[in-house]
């Protein structure tokens, strides 16, 4: 399975044959955006360990991993134990270059941006695919050009794979 094909899994485990018959909904950009802000307080939390650790794509991978658990687990209770400063970087980034380009999309095209989750999923099973769907989609080819700028803080570089908590 393709990294951009983890989302529609995500969903397939969860729907019902009666949600599958029903017409299914349609996200804008600034819906998804608006979705995307529920995950914030996640990072806010981790934030200067996030800022301390420099880009390195050897991240990816870790990342890339920690997303297809949550589709097959629906949740993100381990990344606390086992996602080191790094992977969280490599979210973080992901989210922010999604976020711009939505932002950019909705100024730009206001039609539908997506339409294809049932109805009847929960709100967090709605943004956690979203989440999927944009991090293990387009927000895998991130253009470093439009994120800001971050300069390291005074923390050392830490081995790749020691995790946050023990950070």
């Amino acid at each position: 399975m393709e990294f951009n094909e983890v989302w529609l899994a995500y969903v397939n485990q969860r729907i019902t044959e009666e949600m599958a018959s029903r017409a299914s909904l349609e996200f804008r950009a600034w819906g998804t955006l608006e979705r995307f802000f529920e995950f914030h307080p996640m990072l806010t939390a981790r934030w200067n360990a996030i800022a301390a650790t420099s880009f390195n794509t050897d991240f990816d991978e870790i990342a890339d991993r920690a997303l297809v658990q949550v589709a097959a687990t629906d949740s993100f209770a381990s990344w606390d134990e086992h996602l080191p400063a790094g992977g969280w970087r490599v979210i973080s980034d992901r989210l922010l270059y999604s976020q711009i380009v939505l932002c950019v999309m909705a100024t730009k095209e206001p039609k539908a941006i997506m339409d294809g989750l049932p109805r009847g999923l929960t709100r967090d099973q709605e943004n956690n695919a979203l989440l999927l769907k944009y991090l293990l989609g387009h927000g895998r080819s991130i253009d470093r050009r439009v994120l800001p700028i971050r300069h390291d803080l005074s923390l050392g570089s830490f081995p790749r794979s020691q995790t946050l908590r023990r950070q």
